[in-house]
Order: C-alpha cells, then structure tokens, then sequence
C-alpha cells in the first residue's frame, strides 16, 4: 500500500466525483468534476506511474449555467500508440433548455478530441439521469471487430422514464440505439459491465439501475437485463433483483454490476459468473446503510442468489464500487464506511464459496486519514501489469470543497493463498524458442487453463480448461510462432491465477 496521492492539488477547483480506469499497458486515467465559481466542467488525467504523478490530458470547460449530470470513462488499446478513450457525459444546459448525451474519444496520448462517436439532445421537461461505459477490449467477444463499446443511459421522458443502450461492435466507429425498458415510475443510477466466459465466448453486456417511486426519492429497487446473444443484440426481459428478497425489497440504491471475464476459464456452471452490489436502506430511515448484493452463476436464467458484504445495524456502509480481477479470478468491492470515515477493499472467488464471508485486505481501510470524508464514492480499477488495485474517491462532502484522493494496493491474492492450491508453477526452457513446458503441482484436482500475453496485457495463446489430477502436472505449448521479446504466462483455474515472466528468443 502506498501513500495517498491528492491526483489533482487545485486551490480554486471543488471536485465533487470521479471515474477511473486502468488501460491494458498500466496507465492510469482518472476523470472527474470540477467547479470553481467561474467554470466547471470535467477533466481527465493521466498518471504512467501507477498514480505517484498526474498529468492533465484534457479537459472539458462549460459555463456556470450548465452542470455535469451524469459521465464515465473506459480506456481501450493495448499500447500507448494506439491507446484511446472513450468518455460518456450528460449534460443539463440551463442556457438553452435542454439536456444532451454525448460520447467522445480521444487520443489518450496527446488529448486530442479524436470524434463525438454519439450526441443526443433531450428537451428540459425530460432530463437526463445517468450513464455509464464499458468495453470488451480486453476479452473481445467473437463478433466484435476489433473490440466493442457498451453504453447505457437514464432519462424522463412522456409518459414514462426509458432505459437507453448505446452499443458498438466495430471499435466505437458507429453506435446503434436501443430501449432496454420503461416504466411510469422514475429511473436513476445506472451500471453497466462487460461479461464472458470459455463455454460464452459471444460475450455480452449486463446492466444493473434503479427504478424508484419517486424523483427525488433516494431508495427504491434495483432492475438488471443484459444483452441475450452477443454485445450488440436485444435485452433480456429486465427483472427486479431487490424483491427476491424480502429484506432488500425497495429500499436499495446505488447499484454495481460486475462480470466474469475470461476467454479461458468458466465458472462451476460453465457460464458467465455476473454480481450486482448495491447500497441497502437497513431499516428506511436513509441514515443507516449496509452493502450487499445478489449473484447469478448463468446467464440464461435469473436464479439470483442474496450475499451480504458489510450488513447489520453497527455500520453505515455506502457507495459500493466491484471489478473483476481477472489476474486473480476474483470480484473486488470497495465501498465506504460514513460512520468511520474508512474505505475498505474486500475480495471473493468466481465462484462466491461462503457467499456472506468476504475477505478483506490486510488493512481495515485503505484511506490513510479519515478526516473529511462525508461522500467518498470510492473507485476501483486493475493495473494489468503490476497486479495493482488502483483506487480513487473524494475526500470532503455535499456541502463543502473536494479533493480527489487515489492509492495503490498490492494484489489481493497472497502467495500464501496461492500455494495452497498450486505450486511450483514454472516453465522449462526460459527463454524459450519453438516449444516450452509448463510445469505445475496441484493440491487437489482442479480444471486449469493456461495463457501467454504480451507486455500490454493482451492475450496471444491460450490452452483452454482441462481437468489435471492431484500432484506434478505438465503442459507442452508451442511458441514458435512468438516473436522474440518479453511475455507473461498465468496458470488459471477458477480459483486463482499464478502469473511469471517468459523470455521468448527466436535464433
């Protein structure tokens, strides 16, 4: 764990959320709202040292009438030539009476507006609520060309509040539009994660929402859909997850969908693993809050499973945040504790074994102080390449000036947890040329994948799941179609993932 790093150290600037990603060569970008009396607006930057230091990569400038509604970032590129991102924003033009959504990409290197891939006008009566963005790029579903782009937003409209997806197949070139759902109640939050698996290799987009009884009403259900086919293909009939439960029925908020994701590795039901976390009212009072969630191991059913992460009465857990690692085949959560000021990091299997019981990481929070802190809307991303988690969030409140704050922790998984389901993992020849061996002693019998990516983080060979017994183990690859140069290899089973490095020396 490193020190905390304020990303952007203004005297004027009011910096009130974030969004962060982490693109597959290991720079960090983090977006954020800015306000200082005379403009506001949002400004991405760029840290290449996994956040130590940050540099402004642009930034979009509005008038004081005008306000940030809703926005998210994603980055897509394997190496800083071609790195670009994608930026999803609403905004709500008091000037002109109208809201409008927007998606722009830019050269992540030099900050160049590249296109507005989309733009959407919606009149005053009807605002836009929120959006959000994700990609496939790092496991491209078999039907996108080179990678997809998955977007989705919230707005009112007459008579009823629409769900909107925005989705492209061929790199964010062209987007298509389509209604998810509809309802005479009102829509708020929205989340949207990319899924897929060995036996699912079209990929799909999940989405998880609110749907609540009121505007300004600040708890109500949670609805989720995905993509039945393929990235760019109708929605599942959505469902309302809260009310499989009584204890979470309308009173949940602040959803978080999160996926498997693998090209290699299937969960115990051969599908697609998909988690939504969300923020729950505990007894409706709004002053008491716990984290938890509902999971599903198949994407063609809805068999939806309630976990809890951080529940009871004792805490005020709010705001959750999840990823897939996929370096370590695990969800991580993070999400914060308003009654302490503490911001915490807790990891789970593909799987959920002991579904309630969350590991947490070594410290009880992650934030070095907690002064300050009364609306930290934490964020999490992976860096491919140290194996990092990279975390952002506010440090200050509604009601009072905000600092962007970011750290960085090791990877959740310990060698300790490794080694008790596989050890001595190692390759034979290193540096390799035409043929390599794997080499691996399993404690138990376990389904296990094997992949070798080049430095950027992009998957080049795979040797899909195969069952192996207890004890030594070996794999023959072939790599005389690698190029000479600097690669990783990783032994995956759903449990865990053990990653090394490998020389490749074609004479």
């Amino acid at each position: 764990m490193t020190n905390d790093v304020i990303i952007d150290n203004s005297s004027v600037d009011t910096q009130t959320d974030v969004r962060l990603t982490t693109a597959h060569n290991g720079w960090v970008f983090a977006a954020y709202v800015r306000q200082n009396g005379s403009s506001q607006g949002i400004k991405i930057k760029r840290s290449k040292n996994n956040g130590q230091s940050w540099k402004t990569v642009t930034a979009i400038s509005i008038p004081t009438e005008e306000y940030t509604n809703g926005f998210d970032i994603v980055a897509c590129g394997a190496d800083s030539a071609n790195l670009v991102l994608y930026l999803i924003a609403i905004d709500h033009k008091l000037s002109i009476g109208k809201y409008l959504v927007y998606i722009n990409k830019y050269d992540a290197n030099t900050g160049t507006l590249l296109h507005q891939v989309y733009y959407e006008e919606n009149s005053f009566s009807y605002p836009l609520l929120d959006c959000a963005i994700a990609t496939d790029f790092g496991s491209p579903s078999v039907v996108s060309n080179p990678y997809s782009i998955g977007a989705v937003f919230s707005m009112r409209s007459n008579p009823y509040d629409s769900l909107i997806f925005l989705s492209s197949v061929d790199g964010g070139n062209s987007f298509q539009r389509q209604a998810i759902d509809s309802t005479d109640n009102y829509f708020g939050k929205v989340s949207i994660a990319y899924g897929k698996s060995f036996s699912k290799p079209n990929g799909r987009y999940f989405l998880a929402y609110e749907k609540k009884p009121g505007y300004i009403t600040k708890i109500g259900q949670i609805r989720t859909s995905h993509t039945l086919d393929f990235p760019g293909s109708a929605f599942t009939v959505p469902v309302s997850i809260d009310t499989m439960s009584g204890g979470t029925r309308n009173v949940c908020a602040v959803p978080s969908i999160v996926c498997l994701q693998s090209d290699s590795i299937d969960n115990d039901s051969a599908d697609i693993t998909t988690a939504v976390f969300l923020e729950r009212d505990y007894n409706g009072q709004h002053y008491n809050h716990d984290v938890l969630g509902y999971v599903n191991f198949k994407s063609t059913s809805e068999n939806w499973q309630r976990f809890k992460v951080l529940q009871g009465s004792a805490n005020n857990a709010k705001q959750p945040n999840a990823i897939y690692d996929y370096l370590n085949n695990k969800f991580l959560v993070t999400f914060w504790d308003s009654i302490t000021g503490k911001l915490s990091l807790a990891f789970k299997d593909i799987n959920f074994t002991n579904p309630d019981v969350w590991t947490p990481y070594a410290l009880s929070q992650y934030n070095d102080t907690t002064a300050n802190i009364e609306d930290a809307k934490p964020r999490v991303s992976l860096n491919p390449i140290s194996g990092r988690t990279n975390l952002a969030w506010i440090s200050g409140s509604v009601s009072f000036e905000g600092t962007i704050y970011f750290d960085s922790n090791q990877s959740v998984v310990s060698v300790n947890d490794l080694n008790a389901e596989a050890i001595d993992f190692s390759a034979f020849p290193n540096p390799a040329s035409s043929s390599i061996n794997f080499y691996f002693t399993l404690a138990k019998p376990t389904a296990i994948a094997i992949s070798i990516k080049d430095v950027s983080g992009r998957e080049i060979k795979t040797v899909k799941a195969q069952n192996f017994a207890t004890g030594k183990n070996s794999i023959l690859f072939d790599t005389s179609n690698l190029a000479s140069g600097c690669y990783f290899y990783s032994l995956h089973s759903a449990d865990f993932t053990i990653t090394n490095k490998l020389i490749i020396s074609q004479h």
